[in-house]
């Protein structure tokens, strides 16, 4: 009995955790454009790069072939810029990242990689 409410506890808190991380993140916005679609288009990147009970933050499932999508949380912001370009321009390839980058803005890269930089 103990020991299910100690793993009861561990999950409420890192819903909560998670909860916050999300709200503070789109209510101080941060010069962002998370008011539109940006938010949107993060949620895009955390079906796979995950902040949720798969392994903590990054660590959600890749696309049908079972792999491990890389951890982003904490990962500094110019690095994930200049990815997120590679991918999108097609200079880095990978068949899922490139679709998911070609949809992005400069802007959304910039409020992305941000985010994900300030994650733990």
């Amino acid at each position: 009995m103990k020991h299910s409410r100690l793993i009861l506890l561990f999950v409420l808190a890192s819903c909560g955790a998670q909860s916050a991380l999300a709200q503070g993140w789109q209510s101080g916005r941060q010069g962002g454009n998370w008011g539109g679609g940006g938010w949107n288009k993060l949620e895009m990147c955390q079906g796979c790069h995950d902040m949720g009970m798969r392994g903590g933050m990054g660590m959600g499932m890749g696309m049908n072939r079972g792999e491990t999508a890389p951890k982003l949380g904490g990962q500094h912001a110019a690095y994930l810029e200049k990815v997120l370009r590679a991918y999108r321009s097609g200079e880095r390839r990978h068949p899922v990242m490139n679709r998911m980058a070609s949809m992005l803005t400069d802007r959304d890269i910039a409020d992305i990689a941000r985010f994900y930089s300030q994650a733990e």
